[in-house]
C-alpha cells in the first residue's frame, strides 16, 4: 500500500515540551503502547514532497507514491468533487463538497470491499469442496486396495 500523508505541525510535541520530563515521558510511553495496540507501524518511509491540485487549490503532500499515481488519485478526487458541485452546491462551500465527495468515495470503497469479500468467500468455499472431494477419492482408492 502506498503512503500519502499531509504535512502537519505536531501540536502534541509542542505541548509535551512544557510538561515536566517525567510526565512527558509517561505520556509518550502510553502513546507508544496505544500505537502498538492499534497495530500502527512507526516506520519512516522515503516520503517525497509532491504537488497536487484539488478543486483549484494547490497542495503539497508527502508520499512514497510517484507523481503519476498522485495525479491519478487527485484526478479521481477532483472528479468526485465536480460531481458534487454539479448537483448544485455552491463553490464557496468547499468543505461541504469535500465531505460529500469523501462520503461517496468511501461508499464506493466499502462496496468494492464487500464484493471482494464475497469473491474470496466463494473461492474459499470452492477450495474446501475440491479438497474434500480429493480427500474422499483418496480414501476410496486406499479402501479399494485393501
Amino acid at each position: 500500500m502506498r503512503s500519502i500523508s499531509l504535512r502537519a505541525s505536531s501540536f502534541v510535541t509542542k505541548v509535551l515540551r512544557f510538561l515536566p520530563t517525567e510526565v512527558s515521558h509517561a505520556i509518550a510511553l502510553h502513546s507508544l503502547d496505544l500505537i502498538s495496540f492499534l497495530g500502527i507501524k512507526l516506520v519512516k518511509e522515503n516520503l517525497k514532497k509532491e504537488p497536487i491540485k484539488i478543486l483549484g487549490q494547490d497542495y503539497v503532500v508527502r508520499s512514497s507514491a510517484g507523481q503519476k499515481y498522485l495525479n491519478e488519485v487527485s484526478a479521481y478526487v477532483n472528479e468526485k468533487m465536480e460531481e458534487i458541485k454539479a448537483s448544485g452546491i455552491d463553490d464557496s462551500q468547499q468543505l461541504r463538497i469535500a465531505v460529500l465527495a469523501a462520503m461517496n468515495i468511501t461508499d464506493e470503497l466499502l462496496a468494492y470491499k464487500k464484493d471482494k469479500q464475497k469473491f474470496v468467500d466463494k473461492v474459499e468455499a470452492k477450495t474446501r469442496a475440491i479438497t474434500e472431494f480429493i480427500d474422499n477419492r483418496i480414501e476410496e482408492i486406499e479402501s479399494e486396495k485393501k
